[in-house]
């Protein structure tokens, strides 16, 4: 099996505040380290908090990207529409 590097990310969980910051490499090239990953839809932070997964990414600015889509387009719908 061969892993494309550039794929490949480096997410250290810990709670830690003195954290060590190791280096990875995957053949010649160096991994990339993130504080965040989504993953089948979850957002994985280092600490396992769901402060990212709610607020920031993905459950929030969803919500609010439906709600405005449905707002700008039943602006112009007649009110027997609006009913149902």
């Amino acid at each position: 099996m061969v892993f494309n590097a550039k794929k490949c990310h480096v997410l250290n969980i810990s709670r830690k505040r003195q954290k060590t910051q190791p280096h990875y490499q995957l053949g010649l090239e160096a991994l990339s380290l993130v504080d965040s990953y989504t993953y089948l839809g979850v957002t994985i932070s280092h600490d396992l908090r769901w402060h990212q997964h709610i607020k920031f990414n993905n459950i929030s600015a969803n919500a609010t990207k439906t709600l405005n889509f449905i707002r700008r387009n039943i602006y112009s719908c007649p009110p027997d529409a609006l009913e149902i």
